[in-house]
């Protein structure tokens, strides 16, 4: 699914940016998607694929992914759990739900809770992920009896962040830094709270 006027959302993000209007946010961009092939929209400047970006916490750790296929953009990267919200999904926790089985094999009723935490800035490097996609990060935690494990081994590694070395987090891209800071921020205010 994606969002057709990118300068429309870019308009919207800035307005949540300033307001802190999460349900806002979501408001407009479940009464604004529209459905369209996936290979349609991957280089369309004028269009905004959503992808889910899921900060899977499993007993009190972030799980991270490696990317490891050969020939991939990403490969030795680290990067969320994530995936594009498409029509077969009626609303976008339906898409994370099938992300985390896909990738990790997690049932959804090992859920305990899913949280909208804010929305990637768009980017205006053609380059950047973030000039095509709008990355929505969710936290999403477990229940501590969950079973994990790698469902796609020929694409990634599973990691947890309090595992990598300086080395490995100074290579994290831009994005996944904004997300960790954004989550770790408002964390901070819940507990001054």
């Amino acid at each position: 699914l994606y969002l057709k006027d990118r300068n429309i959302v870019a308009l919207a993000l800035e307005m949540y940016n300033n307001s802190n209007g999460l349900d806002e946010l979501l408001y407009y961009i479940n009464s604004n998607v529209k459905a369209r092939k996936r290979s349609d929209l991957e280089y369309n400047t004028k269009c905004l694929q959503i992808i889910p970006y899921i900060n899977v916490v499993y007993k009190g750790e972030t799980l991270l992914l490696k990317k490891i296929k050969d020939g991939d953009r990403t490969k030795g990267k680290y990067d969320f759990p994530a995936g594009h919200w498409s029509v077969t999904d009626k609303t976008i926790q339906d898409c994370i739900r099938k992300e985390l089985f896909e990738e990790l094999g997690i049932d959804q009723y090992k859920i305990k809770s899913s949280i909208f935490r804010g929305a990637i800035p768009l980017s205006n490097d053609i380059f950047s992920v973030s000039y095509y996609h709008l990355g929505l990060i969710y936290t999403v935690t477990l229940h501590d009896d969950t079973e994990i494990f790698n469902a796609e081994p020929e694409k990634h590694q599973i990691s947890y962040l309090s595992e990598l070395t300086v080395e490995d987090i100074c290579k994290f891209d831009n994005w996944l830094v904004y997300s960790l800071n954004k989550i770790k921020e408002e964390d901070y205010e819940k507990l001054e709270d």
